[in-house]
């Protein structure tokens, strides 16, 4: 009788646990704001695609801004010398245009590429958001011309 106690504690302690497991991993997957959309392309809300946390002592130009500036020198580095390289880390991101994503390719040579999904009636009009997008993170025409961009209508 006390065998079965005992066993029944065990496996009431065991599910107990699994149900507490799941709760736990269901309240993570709640918060992450990462989302996934039907055609499997991972994004994120749209907040401001170029934004940096800065803290109150660093927008008033006291205390120590210095790793604000490392961020901003590695930044501008890697806008000119790799803008591929520079884009990926701007993307997945999303607005009403337009949908972006990148993606790593060993051949021919190592670089990211990006899918562009563009959206609405004026296909037109989305290409050309997605072109401010790119001027807006401070890449060149040139720059955005030697971008391995493939568009696609959704």
């Amino acid at each position: 009788m006390n065998k079965k106690i005992i066993l029944i504690s065990v496996i009431g302690f065991i599910i107990l646990l699994g149900i507490l497991f799941l709760m736990n991993r269901t309240k993570k997957m709640s918060s992450n704001p990462e989302q996934t959309s039907l055609e499997g392309i991972t994004h994120f809300p749209t907040n401001n695609y170029n934004s940096v946390n800065v803290s109150k002592s660093q927008e008033t130009g006291t205390g120590n801004s210095r790793p604000i500036k490392l961020v901003e020198d590695e930044q501008m580095f890697e806008r000119q010398n790799n803008p591929d390289l520079f884009l990926s880390n701007s993307v997945p991101y999303e607005n009403q245009y337009f949908q972006i994503r990148s993606e790593f390719t060993k051949d021919p040579s190592g670089h990211f590429y990006f899918l562009v999904y563009v959206k609405g009636t004026d296909k037109k009009q989305s290409k050309q958001e997605f072109i401010k997008f790119l001027q807006n993170l401070r890449l060149s025409d040139q720059q955005i011309a030697k971008l391995d961009i493939t568009y696609f209508e959704k």
